[in-house]
Parts: structure tokens; sequence; C-alpha cells
């Protein structure tokens, strides 16, 4: 950081208001200096977002705004529009939190990209095309001259994030900020993205404001941390971890039983219409035995198949081999009414909450929702008192009973669509990712929440999550996907240092560490990379392109489902060769 007697960011009393509501923010003071990152971190709806949209004059209308915002000594509010569009996406660049939908749908990346140099650099088409590809290259994104074709849907979730940081910074800004750049990203992923903000602070000078509900991805890139609390600034000062320690372990297992839920030999196929080309196979020959009361934590990166495997153990997509079964029951043998009767019993969190629910209906709406179609017995003063129990539980107040999904932060939207799951008590709840959008406080609060509900009914859990410490406090088993494929799958210990597969042991390096200093050397040496294309994938072990251990023979050879000992299985020719680790 290069002192100096100005900020490149001054906020001075910042206030926001809306028409018939409390204030959002109260007062807020900070400053962002020259070649600083500074961390921006508090519980969601803490008014984080809020407070730089304000400043860069990207709220709604009816948004009311005072106090000061500036920029390099330049007041940014009540800026004529014109002169403010031309510091935005110029001197000042915005990564927004949901990367996918903030990237324009029907344009290809090389456009979007070359629109911004040729807006704000002045540049011929020609000219904003090749820097539109060395922006890609900057950003670390491989084949970038294949993605400048490529729109924002043909992207993985990484991918997106990447393009949406070369947007950013297509301009040469000075200031960038990133509204959690690494929400919903799995940890290699994660780490790759904070590796390259990390980079591009240190090698270039910029500025940086990192808004974030992960403390643990500000040690080894902040130099100073700003907290928020209920749109009031309470700390501001160097980084610190927060208290170490080590989630409470899930209690163990029931005793066996017979399977609750049996997938034999499944795969999941995909074809799109029109297209000539490979099949993508989603997930490949996977057989899953589990039993009542079990909880199983699935981990892996983005497009390893965790959310079709999920689809298709609740019967929402059909598998292209293979069978189903729940209670010893084939699911293709029953009719659609029949399905319809088990969904009380069977309840899904989506991976996008937000999306998941209808804009139409309110909280108390949506949440009551199902109770008015499986319970309609219930008197609506009773319907009214379970959902407000159920809201109560998971963190959210009476005052949200009214509000529709727009009016919610997605935190806030995460925790409505955990209280819609669990409001039926169903006997399996399935998670898509169901905390990627929560701060800290409300993850302890739904995982206290789950652990209760797991111990009353008891609930088997199919845990989808990249938050690996989320696994070890809930689950007792984990299975490991990659490109569809099993890896491992064992006692929930493989998380502690016991894992053997190589795939297993890098998702645990890639966990934040709480010392910056141990964190700061970790992310040097984070290797780029992205997961090979389930179109194509790598012959003999689907890993082996990434596994430092692979010889010859992972790539002629698929590698066989062993035995490690009573409970842990594991597909790896070296497993024998490599001590536990992680």
């Amino acid at each position: 950081m290069r002192p100096e007697a100005q900020p490149l960011l001054s906020l001075r009393a910042l206030t926001v208001r809306y028409p018939g509501a409390a204030p959002v923010l109260h007062g807020v003071d900070l400053d962002v200096q020259p070649g600083e990152c500074l961390g921006v971190v508090g519980p969601s709806g803490a008014g984080k977002s809020q407070l730089f949209l304000a400043a860069l004059g990207l709220l709604p209308p009816q948004a009311q705004v005072s106090g000061s915002a500036r920029y390099a000594g330049t007041e940014l509010l009540g800026l004529p529009r014109r002169a403010l569009d031309r510091l935005r996406g110029g001197k000042i660049g915005l990564v927004f939190q949901d990367a996918r939908a903030a990237l324009t749908p029907h344009a290809t990346i090389g456009a979007q990209l070359a629109e911004v140099r040729r807006r704000h650099c002045g540049e011929s088409r020609a000219l904003a095309r090749r820097h539109a590809r060395d922006l890609l290259e900057r950003v670390q994104v491989s084949d970038a001259a294949r993605r400048l074709q490529q729109y924002p849907h043909e992207l993985s979730g990484g991918l997106c994030q990447r393009a949406m940081i070369a947007l950013a910074l297509a301009a040469e800004p000075r200031l960038l900020i990133a509204d959690e750049p690494t929400t919903a990203l799995d940890l290699t992923v994660q780490s790759q993205i904070l590796a390259l903000l990390a980079a591009l602070k240190e090698g270039g000078g910029l500025s940086l404001v990192l808004i974030t509900h992960d403390l643990g991805s500000l040690a080894g890139i902040a130099d100073r941390v700003a907290e928020l609390e209920a749109g009031r600034q309470v700390r501001s000062g160097a980084w610190r971890p927060g208290p170490a320690g080590t989630p409470a372990a899930a209690e163990s297992p029931p005793a066996a039983g017979a399977a609750l839920l049996a997938l034999q030999g499944v795969s999941v196929r995909h074809r799109l219409p029109g297209w000539r080309g490979p099949t993508l196979e989603a997930v490949h020959g996977l057989d899953l035995t589990l039993a009542a009361g079990v909880s199983l934590g699935i981990v892996g990166e983005s497009g390893s198949g965790k959310s079709t495997l999920l689809r298709v153990a609740l019967a929402l997509q059909p598998p292209s081999e293979g069978r189903v079964r729940w209670d010893g029951t084939d699911l293709a043998s029953l009719g659609a009414a029949a399905l319809r009767g088990q969904r009380r019993n069977r309840q899904l969190i989506f991976q996008d909450p937000a999306g998941s629910l209808d804009p139409r209906l309110t909280v108390a709406e949506a949440v009551g929702e199902g109770l008015a179609v499986h319970a309609p017995q219930l008197a609506a003063a009773e319907r009214s008192a379970a959902v407000c129990a159920v809201l109560q539980a998971v963190g959210l107040g009476p005052e949200l009973l009214a509000r529709h999904p727009h009016e919610l932060s997605g935190g806030q939207c995460q925790r409505v669509a955990i209280a819609r799951a669990l409001v039926l008590n169903p006997r399996v709840l399935c998670c898509d990712e169901p905390m990627s959008a929560l701060d800290a406080t409300s993850q302890a609060q739904v995982s206290a929440l789950l652990a209760r509900s797991q111990r009353a009914a008891p609930l088997t859990l199919l845990f989808v999550s990249h938050d690996l410490a989320a696994v070890r406090a809930l689950c007792h088993e984990v299975l490991v996907l990659y490109l569809g494929r099993r890896m491992e799958r064992g006692p929930v210990t493989l998380l502690h240092g016991a894992a053997r597969h190589p795939y297993t042991q890098e998702l645990l390096r890639a966990e934040p560490a709480a010392d910056p200093a141990v964190e700061r050397a970790r992310l040097a040496a984070v290797r780029p990379g992205e997961m090979p294309s389930a179109l194509a994938p790598p012959s003999g072990c689907v890993f082996r392109t990434r596994c430092p251990y692979a010889l010859a023979r992972c790539a002629a050879q698929v590698p066989p489902w062993e035995s490690v000992a009573p409970g842990h299985e594991i597909a790896c020719h070296r497993w024998r060769e490599l001590p536990p680790g992680g």
C-alpha cells in the first residue's frame, strides 16, 4: 500500500433511506487508499452492497441518498449522468454479486469486452477485439479465443466470474469493487479468483474493495477491514482473524439398517436439440446406498454432477440408465400422482434460492404453500403459526412475512427457501448449496437448526456443498465426485486429514487459512486450470490431467472402485503408495 494524503474513495456520513422505511444505512464513513484492499464484511442485510451501489448512483430511483461520496476528490452524489458514466466502468470497475446475471445474455463475451474498450478507450472495433482476448488471458481464462465467441450461459460459474472481472478491468480502472466475488463457487475456483485479485492488486497497484460475508477469503488479500451491522459501521481497522476452532462434528451415525436410498448404475446423459457432437455425461455409472438417519455430504467442483445426482434421487430428472429406489420401491414404477404424494417426505433446498421462489408470492405464502398442499386439514391460524415458527427457527422475523423475494437480500432468500423445505418436517432433506449466500452467523444458525432436526426426526440428509466446514459439522459420511465419477467415499474423518485420493486432498488444500501469512503463501501457490469438459473427459482416470501423481497407467485404465477400510472406498491406481493427507 502506498501512503497518500488523499484517499482514492472517501465516503462520509453516507445514509440511504427508502420511503416509509427505516434507513438501511446510517452515516457510514469509509476511506479506500490507493493500492490497498479494503474488506467490507457483515451479516446478510447489513447494507454492504447498498453502500457502494449508493456511492455509484446505482440504487433505484426511490432510494434517498445523503452524505458524501468522493472519488479522487470528485463528488459522485449529484454528479450528472454523463460524467458518472465516464467514471463507472472507466475509472471504477464493479464486479456484481451474481456474475452470470450481470453479463448480457444475448451478447458474446468478446462483444461485451470490446464494447467497454470502444466506449471508454475510444478504440476501433478490431483493436478492441484484440484487447478483449488479452483481457481474458489476463484473468487466466484458458482457450481465450474460443471463449470470446461464447455466451454467458455456455460458461461455468468460475468462468463467468473471471469474465465479469475482465469486464470490470477492461478500461483499466484505478478502483475495483468486487461484491461477493467468490459466493457459490467451489473451493478450487474460489482460490483461483482470490489469487487473481491478489495478483492484480500487487502487480498493477489496483485499489480493491472486497465485499464479502466470508471472513476467510480476506486473510490473504485485505489490508484493512470495515464491518457493518444493521446499516451501521461497527468496526474498522487491520484485518483480524475470527475465533479459531473446529466445528463440532456430527453425532455418530445410527446403526446400519436397510437402505433408504439406493442408486444402481445410474448415468445421466444430455444432448442438446440439434447438437451433433458428443453427448455430455453428467453422471457416470454411479452406485450409492444410504441408510435412514445418515447424513451424506457430496463435494466436488462445479460440473462434478452433484446437483444432477440430487435431481435424479428426487425423481425430478430421470436417469439415462440405472435405477433409483426409495424404501425398496423403484421410482420408475410410480405414476405422477404417487410421486407427488411422496414429495412431503423428500424436500429439496435449491441452489438458487431467489430463482426458486415465486416472485408473486410473499414470504408467508411461499413458506405456507407446502402446508396448503400436503396438510389441507390445518386451519389458517395453525398454518400461520407453523410458518412463523419455522421462520423464527431460521432467523427471520415476522416483519418479513409480507415481503416478496425482490425485497429480500440474498441471505434472506436463502433462509426462506430453507424454511419452506423444513416446514413440512420431511424424512429426507436434500440440500444443494444451502449456505452459500449466508453470513457466518446465519450459517451457524442454520447448521444448528439442521443438526437439531437430524436428532429429533431423525432426518436423512443429502448435503451438497463446497463448504467443507459445514460438511464436517453436519454429515456422517462424505462422497467426492469429479466429472460425474466417484473418487472417494468414507466417514467424514476424510475431511480431517484422512483423505487418500489426490483430488480429495486438493479440495482440502483449497480451504482458506485464517493466518494472513499462511493464506498469502497458499494463494501464491494456487495453480490455474479448469476441469476438463464433460463432453470429452480424459481417458482412464478422469482426474489424471490435474493429478501430480499420474502415471501412464492412469491414462490407459479406469481405476477400480476398491475398499481401503470398512466404510471407506476409493477409485485410484496409486492410493496404496500415497499417504493420507489434506
